[in-house]
Order: C-alpha cells, then structure tokens, then sequence
C-alpha cells in the first residue's frame, strides 16, 4: 500500500482510539486455563505536505504512540495486517495520481524507531533504529529500498534475560504495485 501522497496533497490527521476485550487472550497454568483481556490504546499524527511544487519536493512524516496489552507475557508484534487501501479507484489511477509513465523517479528517506517495554523481557527495554532510502518509479508504480536496523539482542544466562549488545541488519528489496 502508498503511505504517502507524495506531496500531491495537504493532509495532517491525528487519530486517537482504543479497544477492550474481556477474555480476549488465554494460556495454560496449574489451574488450568487462564483467561485475559486484551486492551489497546493509540494516538498518532500524520503529515503530508508539498515543499517546493516546482521541484516536486514533499515532506511526509506519521509519529504514533501504541500501548498494546494481550495479557501477561504475551509478546507479539503488531504492523500494519490490512492488505486493503481503502480507495474506489480505478486501475488507471492510484493515490499518487495517473500512471503517466514519465515521472521522475524520487527518492524518499526514512528513519523509524521503536521503544517497547515487554513482561516477557523482564522488564528490559527494546530500542530498534531503522534509517532507509526508497527510489520511488513511476509514482509508486515501482520502488527500490534500502533499509539498515540496528536492535537489541537477548540471552538467557542462569534464568535471567539479559541484554547482548546490538546487531544490524541490512536489507534491500524491490516492490512492483499492479
């Protein structure tokens, strides 16, 4: 899916929102099956501005925060899971515009971090750093990426988590949109 209109738009958006659901997650204990509730919160912001129209600049930044709760040591990582984009359009359109064929490919940075606190991790808290560059073709039509994330790493030593230092990983991929 675009996350982003590439400055052919002007857009800010803050969202705020939250679910409760009693009995939503379980595990087992020596009494057999234990029942928790699951509950969210959320407030982000999205920004999606034109800079120089001349140029074709833009700036577009989303910051959130995320408060997800499944129950006690339930580790698991929430993203994006909806593979709908939500329009009414076209195959001949997308939310960048029409597919011409002849835009200029742009390159579009990103840096993304996440700070989470995890019952599972005793405690510990994880910092993941994400610096990447897109080339963006045709629009959106088509992309290059390039990412570098450095994270924690976890051992256990005598029953107890401990942090291990960081590693990086480096990815590079192609996306084709159709």
């Amino acid at each position: 899916m675009a996350g982003t209109y590439l400055g052919k738009r002007k857009i800010f958006n803050v969202a705020i929102g939250g679910i409760y659901q009693l009995n939503a997650t379980w595990h087992l204990n020596n009494n057999g099956t234990a029942y928790q509730p699951m509950q969210h919160f959320a407030v982000e912001s999205f920004l999606d501005m034109p800079l120089n129209t001349q140029k074709g600049s833009a700036i577009s930044a989303y910051i959130g925060y995320f408060n997800t709760n499944y129950g006690s040591n339930y580790l698991c990582y929430n993203g994006i899971m909806n593979p709908a984009n939500g329009t009414l359009l076209n195959a001949t359109n997308s939310l960048t515009g029409n597919k011409t064929g002849n835009e200029k490919g742009k390159f579009l940075p990103d840096v993304f971090s996440t700070l989470a606190k995890y019952d599972k991790l005793n405690g510990l808290y994880t910092h993941t750093i994400n610096i990447g560059v897109h080339y963006l073709i045709n629009g959106q039509q088509a992309k290059i990426s390039l990412d570098l994330q450095n994270r924690p790493v976890y051992v256990v030593e005598n029953n107890t988590i401990n942090n291990n230092g960081r590693l990086n990983t480096l990815t590079m991929q192609y996306q084709l949109f159709f």
